[in-house]
């Protein structure tokens, strides 16, 4: 709503909430009005939308003005099992010991072969929320016009996954068989292990929950000023800060630390490094502080003639992105059950599954122990922003007819993407040893030390020791500031101005799209040039809009009765049409190509691309008359020498065609009432823009047809009535 104060001041105030609440995939009770073993996970299943605006303006003088806004952004997705909470679990049998250990909720049981029951409790995932508040200025001189501004946003995500809280338990035939160490369909049976207490596995989670944020601070000025009647120039800049996210629990990793030598000692390794963890011996912030995100921006506009437009344009623009490395390990802890020691013979059951109690997060009290003999992610300390160089120049030509055309470039490069890289992988001279020497079982150093984990034992392989970090296995460092993107675009339109009753516009691009985001193996030094996923170099758009030319004011049944003109009058057909290239085509890391060309004449959904084959054993597979092998099979401890993603084959290309066909009535002067159908993929076409299966070892490799579901959904028609007063 609008409230005006006087002639200098006004306030603008909205709030909307929009409640999404379904009921899919319910098991219901034949013996009880609700299901405390309900299984869908979806009691309740909840997506909710709340925004609200509040802005105040206040002219200051004929030529100054000031605007004043504060905003709320916020999402809940909600899903779990909320029947099963406050059950008793010694009505399932359990004993008093366990119940007292875990909240009172029904727990989870899969059976093999068999429904389970049970589910998670309820998870909020996420409850995102967004505070923003926006101070401008506008100031009117004539031929110049300026702006400038303050901006504040506070960014928060809330998880609560408490995991299973009350328990998992698996259940097969295993210690109801008659052969402990073999599974047999016609021996053993899961409920009856089930009946016994004597599970295959299970669990207790304890889970802490996240709480992150960060704050965007922003400064910025533009100024808009005429130096001549044909030639406009714009200048701005703009100062970005964001600060490194926090957690309210301090439950995230900071980086990790290559240098310190390591609590652990396991002669003769000279062990270092461990993770850092936020809020420990430095700051909460998982991130350094960024504060050089100065980005300027300047355009141009100059009239050739009455007709002819010319634009050019550059702005260096700085990304705000929520990097998010999930919790810490060690703040999240699972107690796995111990369902057996001697090979058959079951050791604790469901009476009192964890009888020596239930482990408990350590969060940050190990330092650089946590986590040893296993591996994790940790966030690149000195991250920075990623940033746009955006670039453009067009000319715009008006034509006769109400006709407009226009052809431009524009280009873009960006720095600073994130990058994810492994860093506890072995060197190139030690991967070059081969597979017999890196698997080769040798001493372990650290035998007895690491209780638990895969580490622990006598010998370990020999590559093992030759990691950076031996104490750990794969490390990944996350959002490493080397990314890069460009992108060069040809841009043209022609576009038909609205005159008896039609308007219509055509679009046409071609343009390239590379990127530099990964290492295609882990020993490189470099990043892989590839197109990306979405690069389309052909893109053709169609949008028409027309009115029927009948009922009143138009060229037919101008002057028909009222109850002819609600008839065919007000009618309204737009369309949508697109046709672009395809997608490059994704490989897996197991297809080696050749070198030979792997397009066939007449691809088919059962044959997109030649599937020849060369096995490891020499022979051939998938393979036509006279065909030679197109692929190879990668064998274990062999580098990656091809692109992850090729364009000699893209994926099938995309058309789809969108139709609305609008009726408008008009039921009195202040009211009128619009009927709308929409067609969705009006031609009903299946696309498969996702492409063929593209793993060698697949016996589907190359297949789209009986492999990959259709892309894109069947014609989907919509109605909507819309009462406008």
């Amino acid at each position: 709503g609008d409230y005006v104060f006087n002639d200098s001041s006004r306030m603008f105030i909205r709030y909307s909430r929009n409640a999404l609440a379904e009921e899919r995939g319910f098991r219901y009770s034949t013996v009880s009005t609700l299901n405390v073993a309900e299984t869908s996970g979806n009691t309740p299943f909840k997506r909710e939308n709340h925004s609200a605006t509040i802005q105040y303006t206040k002219t200051l003088s004929p030529t100054f003005v000031m605007d004043v806004r504060a905003g709320l952004a916020r999402f809940l997705a909600q899903s779990g099992n909320s029947i099963g909470q406050g059950y008793d679990l010694r009505n399932l049998g359990f004993s008093d010991t366990f119940a007292k250990q875990v909240p009172a909720y029904f727990p989870r049981f899969s059976f093999a072969n068999y429904e389970s029951a049970g589910s998670t409790p309820v998870l909020n995932d996420p409850i995102s929320q967004t505070n923003s508040a926006q101070v401008s200025f506008a100031r009117n001189a004539g031929k110049q016009y300026q702006k400038f501004g303050f901006e504040f946003r506070l960014q928060r995500a809330y998880i609560r996954n408490p995991g299973f809280i009350a328990g998992f338990y698996d259940f097969n035939q295993q210690f109801t068989g008659r052969n402990p160490l073999q599974i047999e369909p016609s021996s053993g049976h899961a409920i009856a292990s089930f009946l016994l207490g004597t599970a295959a596995g299970g669990g207790v989670d304890i889970n802490t929950q996240s709480a992150r944020q960060q704050r965007l601070f922003s400064f910025y000025f533009q100024d808009d000023f005429r130096l001549t009647s044909k030639w406009k120039v714009n200048l701005g800049l703009r100062w970005d800060y964001l600060g490194p996210m926090t957690d309210r629990f301090n439950s995230m990793l900071r980086g990790f630390d290559r240098t310190t030598t390591s609590p652990l000692q396991a002669p003769p390794l000279s062990l270092k490094g461990g993770p850092l963890f936020a809020g420990v011996g430095g700051d909460r912030g998982i991130f350094t502080k960024d504060w050089n995100n100065f980005g300027p921006r300047i355009a141009t506009a100059y009239s050739l003639n009455s007709k002819t437009v010319l634009r050019a344009g550059y702005g260096l623009i700085y990304a705000q992105s929520f990097n998010d490395p999930g919790n810490a390990p060690g703040f999240s802890q699972r107690t796995p059950m111990v369902t057996s020691i001697q090979t058959g013979l079951p050791e604790n059951t469901l009476t009192n599954p964890f009888p020596t109690g239930l482990l408990q997060p350590v969060g940050a009290s190990q330092g650089l122990s946590t986590f040893l003999g296993q591996g994790f992610g940790a966030p690149y300390y000195d991250r920075v922003l990623p940033l746009t160089h955006q670039f453009s120049v067009e000319v715009q030509r008006e034509l006769p007819g109400n006709f407009l055309v226009s052809a431009g470039y524009v280009g873009s490069r960006i720095r600073g993407l994130d990058v994810n890289r492994s860093i506890n992988e072995i060197s190139l001279t030690d991967f070059n040893r081969g597979a017999a020497a890196l698997t080769a079982n040798v001493a372990n150093p650290m035998a007895g030390k690491i209780p638990g984990t895969g580490l622990n034992g006598a010998t370990v392989q020999a590559q093992q020791l030759l990691r950076p970090f031996p104490q750990f296995t794969g490390i990944t460092e996350l959002f490493r500031s080397e990314g890069k993107q460009r992108y060069d675009g040809l841009q043209t339109m022609i576009y038909k101005r609205l005159s008896d009753g039609l308007n219509f516009s055509v679009a046409y691009t071609w343009s390239r799209n590379f990127e530099w985001r990964g290492y295609r193996n882990p020993q490189d030094d470099f990043l892989e040039k590839l197109p990306v996923e979405w690069d389309m170099p052909h893109n053709l758009q169609l949008n028409g809009l027309y009115d029927l030319p009948f009922g009143k004011g138009k060229k037919f049944l101008s002057s028909a009765p009222a109850i002819v003109d609600r008839v065919f009058g007000g009618w309204q057909v737009s369309a949508i049409a697109r046709i672009q290239s395809g997608w490059p085509l994704l490989l897996s890391t197991n297809s080696v190509p050749t070198g030979r060309d792997p397009k066939v004449a007449n691809p088919t959904l059962d044959r997109y691309f030649n599937t020849c084959t060369q096995l490891a054993n020499g022979s051939l597979r998938g393979c036509d008359a006279n065909e030679q092998p197109v692929w190879t099979v990668r064998q274990a401890f062999t580098l990656q020498n091809f692109a992850a993603r090729i364009t000699s084959i893209r994926r099938p290309p995309i058309r789809n065609l969108d139709v609305s066909v609008l009726k408008y009535n008009k039921i009195t002067e202040r009211v009128g009432l619009t009927f709308r159908t929409d067609f969705l993929n009006a031609t009903n076409t299946p696309q498969f823009f996702n492409g063929p299966v593209t793993d060698v070892n697949s016996g589907n490799f190359g297949r789209i047809s009986g492999a990959m579901d259709q892309s894109n959904l069947p014609r989907f028609i919509q109605l909507s009535l819309k009462l406008q007063f």
